[in-house]
């Protein structure tokens, strides 16, 4: 998986979390995730990007959230 480069989660309702070794391939350019259950919106929210991964998330309202930290 380490030429793994995009992610893309479509409403997984009862998926709840990420392996963490996900946030550490350093091929991973974006993830985007659409109407994540409430407890993986919580994680992802908060979770501390690095590697310039980009993450994306929309809800059930069709709101796009962009996270992007480059270090």
């Amino acid at each position: 998986m380490s030429r793994l480069n995009s992610l893309f989660i479509y409403r997984c309702g009862r998926l709840d979390d990420l392996p963490s070794e996900l946030w550490c391939l350093s091929e991973l350019k974006k993830v985007q995730v659409t109407e994540p259950s409430e407890q993986l919106a919580h994680i992802l929210q908060n979770l501390e990007l690095n590697n310039g991964i980009q993450l994306d998330m929309e809800d059930d309202l069709d709101r796009i959230y962009s996270y992007k930290n480059v270090f």
